[in-house]
């Protein structure tokens, strides 16, 4: 499944004067499922989730309120992180906001950047992102850039925001109706005298349809039904499984898998371990496991099938993946000190890429045929974390260590201007070790003209080698022209300043130490929002 950044617009529209906006598939409030990429059908799962809960509960304004405030922090700090993200270079030129006025939005609205990440990452909306905040927002981003509020009003268009908000007005009415009543009624005890007792209407429903489930059992006999995104398996003996699935591309496996879930119906909180289960040319199941957390999980022609486990149910920051042949054997598993971000198989099943988010923020490239982890990077994308990708474009940053730019198809390297052709070469210099060679390419490229890549790839020829106050020196230059520089290098930065080459040279606690100092974040706060 993974997910895809979307570029909206017809070919036609792309190529025209409007801004680029991409809309980036909206993030996941806690315990939510991922089964589309747009803002509507996210909403909708959101919305379902939340309406399941609140039947459960007590019928209360307390709990309805606060299941209101998080429907509306999930879309609304969707919205905001999307214009974040699409403030880029390129729409920068496009609308013509100045370097003045990005740095007037990140200072107005850092706090609430910040709080809008927050939101998403844990579920919760204690930073009270809701409609009222969005307004403003608006108002006061109109104020400061009137091309940053045409942006704005570009990406409202593509993620059709009319139609989420009406559903969030729906949604506020049917929650009204939704929980259980509280009754009243009398008992009598054993020795014949008068009580009371209290519950909620529907207890003992819930009770009994929650002890009643059962697992597949007769793996030979069984139906199975699919459609675009969820699999439904039943046997004779009432067992029955529901989740989302991954076909093979020789469609002889099938791989199906469900999230785990917390089970208080006796009274007592126990945690119900997930399910995956490998399917075979439709009417035989080779195996069952189960696994805390199956966010996802792939199958190539082999039957070779890989596992992604968020392990986690209590916010802590930690993921695993595993590794299991036909038979069901395990080949090989691997724990993250990060929460799992993006994950993609490679066309031929052979291979699979998984991105941890911060504050690891790293990409990793498995083989699944040599049953090895291929290569490790630190992730240099504009993505933090990388969540929306393409296999093969982020293959080729792993193992070409530079963040990805794919080339424009009507420029071929004999036409590339001299500018181009020697940052091609000092790049390539760097990237082999010649960094005093392409120290000399890069400021033979500053004859023609200074830019933030530029500078950043001689920052990068001084660190490798080992000369950290020269490569500091650069990579300030480079963030005082460039805005998204700003953004990406204090990192590296922070590293020069302990004298590391690269973060591979640092352990998790180091990097995990200079994100934080590059970023002024608070990792313990976070943790415990």
């Amino acid at each position: 499944m993974g997910f895809l950044k979307k570029l909206f617009g017809t070919e036609e529209e792309k190529q025209d004067s409007k801004p680029k906006v991409k809309q980036t598939q909206p993030k996941q409030v806690k315990e939510s499922k991922q089964e589309s990429n747009s803002f509507l059908d996210q909403l909708e799962l959101i919305i379902n989730e939340a309406k399941m809960m609140v039947s459960k509960s007590p019928k209360v304004d307390t709990i309805q309120n606060l299941t209101q405030d998080i429907v509306e922090g999930f879309f609304y700090g969707n919205v905001i992180i999307n214009f974040k993200n699409n403030l880029n270079e390129e729409n920068q030129t496009e609308l013509n906001i100045s370097d003045k006025d990005i740095t007037k939005i990140e200072k107005k609205f850092d706090a609430l950047f910040e709080r809008c990440e927050q939101t998403l990452e844990s579920g919760s909306n204690k930073g009270k992102v809701n409609l009222k905040e969005y307004k403003d927002f608006k108002k006061e981003l109109k104020q400061i850039s009137e091309n940053s509020y045409k942006l704005l009003l570009e990406l409202e268009k593509h993620i059709d925001i009319s139609t989420c908000q009406n559903r969030i007005k729906e949604f506020k009415e049917e929650i009204k109706s939704l929980g259980k009543e509280l009754k009243i009624g009398n008992v009598e005890s054993e020795d014949g005298s008068l009580g009371i007792s209290i519950g909620f209407d529907g207890d003992d429903e819930d009770y009994e349809d929650s002890d009643i489930e059962e697992k597949i059992t007769d793996f030979d006999n069984f139906s199975l039904e699919m459609d675009e995104e969820w699999l439904t398996l039943e046997d004779k003996q009432g067992g029955h499984f529901y989740g989302q699935y991954h076909i093979s591309k020789n469609k002889k496996y099938i791989v199906g898998f469900c999230d785990g879930y917390e089970d208080a119906s006796k009274g007592k909180s126990k945690w119900v371990a997930g399910q995956v289960y490998l399917i075979e040319n439709k009417n035989k199941i080779l195996w069952k496991k189960e696994i805390a957390r199956p966010e996802h999980a792939f199958v190539n022609n082999k039957g070779v099938v890989f596992v992604v486990d968020w392990v986690s149910t209590s916010g802590e920051l930690t993921g695993k993946i595993y590794l299991f042949d036909d038979k069901g054997k395990k080949l090989f598993e691997h724990k993250f000190d990060s929460n799992i971000g993006g994950q993609e198989i490679s066309d031929d099943g052979e291979e699979v890429i998984i991105t941890t988010c911060f504050p690891e923020n790293a990409i990793y490239l498995f083989n699944l045929t040599k049953k090895e982890l291929t290569k490790k990077i630190n992730n240099t994308t504009k993505q933090r974390p990388l969540i929306n990708f393409k296999f093969k474009e982020i293959k080729e940053l792993v193992l070409n260590e530079e963040p990805y730019s794919k080339p424009k198809e009507s420029k071929r390297k004999e036409e590339l201007s001299p500018f181009e052709e020697l940052m091609d070469k000092g790049y390539e210099c760097r990237n082999s070790g010649k960094f005093k060679k392409g120290i000399d390419y890069f400021k033979e490229a500053m004859k023609i003209k200074t830019t933030g890549s530029l500078l950043k790839g001689i920052a990068y020829c001084y660190q490798g080698l080992g000369d950290f106050k020269e490569a500091i020196k650069f990579f300030e230059k480079a963030m005082e022209i460039s805005p998204y520089q700003r953004k990406m290098l204090p990192k590296y930065i922070e590293l020069c300043k302990r004298k590391k080459k690269s973060f591979d040279e640092c352990s998790q606690d180091e990097i995990e130490s200079i994100y934080l100092k590059a970023e002024g974040r608070d990792l313990k706060k976070e943790r415990n929002f």
